[in-house]
């Protein structure tokens, strides 16, 4: 516990690992998975031996010794033996004593490596598909651009009612993402059935690289005549404004935002770019430094500082590549976090950009992994433990990272814009179904009944004695400006309002 930027000792992560193995023992419905714990006599005393070993971790606190956190671990291994798997308990206390440091402390065991590699890498092997439940059905929710699933034609709506000839009726979502990716260059057949078709057809499809799109634009257009389907990134091509939605931050997320930063340039009239980061939860630091760097050319940019307030690491702008002129607007909200509300916080601090929204999460702490390579150093990890070890400082000193009983963390925008949850709810709803990519004879979006979208092409709102309505309902036309029309993004509208004065002000004095 000596990386832990708590410095908290071994005490407070043993209690915190015994309270969770008490909770496994104490857990009535866990008796039917583990029948041993049925016999209430050794249940009771395994408990109230994990009662009284907690308060003495709790007791001894930072002054316990590794040894005897070891020892006393044993003790309670020892008392619940034969009541459930060691594996079952060393896992729950491993769970436990790492969770009680701090909610982003944790362990990584082998079935959380694969989601690990694609929330790292950005990337993983399948056909390209997002998929849901829907009424209990295994269902496309959108195929992804330019991937082997739009290739074959699949499209939103479609019911997957077999992988392989295995039927997905009752299936997770976890079981179903297992089941299609796999490794490169293996096939997948794939059941689907047309919304409102009765037929089956079998999909055969080769699993390929499938690179996360982090960069997205304002609006999402179809292949057609030999061009690939790709955003759009202009919000008001007269004016000059383009509009730039970072997902998360991957290691090709600089790269895209370039490469469509060079779209928008190539006609020499882009005079403004909105960064829309909320809803963005992080991601490398990495990359989260290079973007800022396109608009920052002199000066620190992030530091990570210990528990003392030491700085263990500094990165710094570099002149190479940036672009200071471009006007700036960053939209962020309560979802913005990590990476995310670093850039923010550059940008913000160093008058680069405005910041649009409502104050962000407050995620500024830094994890290492630590792995356990095995019992060779050539084998795959069994597991790894990620440790908040440091905190990010900003360039104008703020630590945003939200401290237990803080009354400031997070950055605060410069124009701040609270949002009803309602028209949050609205805004996300509208732009999921503008992101689906539809093909020829798609189904048109479906939108709840009670969106302002379905009012207003006069559908009625659902009424609650109508067994056979509908709580979603088709609705064609949809485009993203009727997230401004229809007045849900005012953080938007203030962001794209202020570009557009700022363009107009350019112009009295002279400028382009």
């Amino acid at each position: 516990m000596e990386t832990h930027i708590g410095r908290g000792g071994y005490g407070p992560a043993l209690a915190g690992g015994l309270l969770a193995l008490r909770q496994l023992a104490e857990t009535p419905e866990l008796r039917v998975e583990f029948p041993a714990l049925l016999d209430e006599a050794p249940r009771r005393a395994w408990a109230d031996e994990l009662v009284a070993l907690e308060s003495r971790a709790r007791e001894a606190g930072r002054g316990l010794k590794q040894s005897e956190a070891l020892a006393m671990l044993e003790e309670a291994l020892a008392a619940g033996d034969g009541l459930v798997p060691e594996s079952v308990s060393v896992h729950e206390f491993a769970d436990g004593a790492l969770a009680s440091l701090d909610p982003f402390t944790g362990m990584y065991w082998p079935a959380d490596l694969d989601e690990l590699r694609r929330a790292t890498q950005g990337a993983f092997f399948g056909v390209g598909i997002r998929i849901s439940l829907r009424d209990l059905a295994l269902t496309v929710s959108s195929p992804l651009a330019n991937t082997p699933a739009a290739d074959a034609g699949l499209q939103a709506g479609d019911q997957i009612v077999s992988v392989d000839g295995r039927s997905t009726a009752g299936w997770t979502l976890a079981r179903a993402v297992r089941a299609i990716t796999g490794p490169e260059g293996t096939r997948v057949v794939l059941g689907v059935r047309r919304e409102g078709e009765e037929e089956v057809r079998d999909v055969s499809i080769v699993r390929s690289r499938i690179d996360l799109d982090s960069v997205q634009g304002w609006s999402l257009l179809p292949a057609e005549a030999g061009v690939e389907a790709g955003w759009s990134h202009w919000i008001d091509a007269a004016a000059g404004i383009g509009y730039v939605r970072l997902t998360q931050f991957l290691p090709q997320t600089a790269d895209d935002l370039k490469a469509g930063l060079e779209g928008l340039r190539a006609d020499g009239s882009l005079h403004g770019l909105i960064l829309d980061l909320r809803f963005n939860p992080g991601g490398l630091l990495g990359s989260a430094i290079e973007i800022a760097d396109l608009f920052v050319d002199d000066g620190p940019l992030v530091e990570t500082i210990d528990a003392a307030g030491n700085v263990r690491d500094k990165y710094q702008a570099r002149r190479r590549g940036t672009d200071t002129e471009l006007p700036l607007a960053v939209l962020v909200n309560r979802g913005s976090a990590s990476a995310a509300e670093i850039v923010a916080g550059i940008l913000g601090d160093t008058g680069r950009a405005a910041v649009v929204g409502e104050r962000t999460y407050g995620k500024g702490s830094v994890q290492n992994v630590f792995w356990n390579p095995g019992e060779r150093s050539t084998r795959p990890p069994r597991w790894g433990m990620k440790v908040t070890t440091h905190h990010y400082r900003l360039p104008g000193g703020a630590v945003i990272h939200r401290a237990p009983g803080a009354d400031r963390w997070g950055i605060d925008p410069t124009i701040e814009i609270p949002v009803p949850d309602q028209f949050v709810a609205w805004g996300v709803e509208l732009r999921q179904e503008l992101d689906v990519l539809r093909g020829p004879g798609a189904a048109p979006p479906l939108l709840t009944r009670s969106h302002p979208a379905v009012q207003r092409v006069g559908l009625d709102p659902l009424d609650p004695q109508d067994e056979g309505a509908r709580e979603r309902v088709e609705v064609p036309g949809l485009q993203p400006e009727d997230l401004l029309d229809l007045g849900l993004d005012p953080q938007l509208e203030a962001a794209l309002l202020l570009l557009k004065t700022r363009r107009v002000e350019a112009a009295a004095l002279g400028g382009s």
